[in-house]
């Protein structure tokens, strides 16, 4: 009887902290409240423009994904996100859900898509 008792009150503390992690991990992957996106004007410049300092290069139109996780009566703080060379990736998406849960923005900055480029992994120019 004492036994049970013991097996039912190890289960029961079990079943609570699985559901308090459960909350903890679900409010990590909190969806942004809004999402906006904003296209930016550019200028892409071949490795020989930039290193001579000429701005002549062609006009593109990147886009920029704004992620609020509320709406905010007040200003709040915004992280911007860079890929890498590959693009973004699901590393971008993590870190912006992980910053979106703590209250903060993320403006995620595709610079490939609108230019044409889909990675520069192999080829860095």
């Amino acid at each position: 009887m004492e036994g049970q008792r013991l097996v039912r009150r190890y289960l029961f503390v079990g079943l609570v902290l699985s559901l308090v992690y459960i909350a903890q991990a679900t409010s990590a992957f909190a969806q942004p409240i809004r999402i906006e996106v904003h296209p930016l004007r550019t200028n892409t410049l071949t490795d020989q423009q930039f290193l001579t300092g000429k701005s002549d290069g062609r006009d593109d139109i990147i886009a920029g994904e704004l992620r609020l996780p509320g709406l905010p009566a007040s200003p709040l703080p915004a992280v911007v996100l860079l890929h890498g060379s590959g693009g973004i990736n699901p590393g971008v998406e993590r870190w912006s859900q992980e910053l979106n849960s703590m209250g903060v923005a993320t403006f995620i900055l595709d610079s490939f898509t609108g230019r044409g480029i889909r990675d520069t992994v192999a080829d860095q120019s």
